[in-house]
């Protein structure tokens, strides 16, 4: 079911992407799915007693180090207000594809 989900948000990332921009979502969910495997992070997104706002909040920190792109952020703030952060893991996988 994750990977069914992740393949639609994948799918709608790379539409008019250039090779640039493909590498760069690479590198970030490369960065994210290292983190979602190195610490509890998982638990963390998957809370329901962790508000929404904290758990942007810890994405986009994380995030910082990374070039702004305005792509990424809408796209963690809709993963996140819909309860599907959880799937980044699985998004990195078919972008590995």
């Amino acid at each position: 079911m994750h990977m069914i989900v992740a393949k639609r948000y994948v799918k709608a990332l790379l539409i008019g992407v250039s090779e640039a921009d493909f590498r760069f979502y690479l590198d970030v969910f490369e960065a994210l799915d290292t983190l979602f495997k190195s610490s509890n992070l998982k638990e963390f997104i998957d809370s329901s007693f962790v508000g929404i706002h904290l758990k942007k909040e810890l994405l986009f920190d994380f995030l910082a180090r990374f070039e702004k792109n305005d792509k990424i952020k809408n796209l963690i703030n809709i993963l996140v207000d819909n309860k599907r952060a959880s799937i980044i893991p699985f998004m990195y996988e078919e972008l590995r594809l």
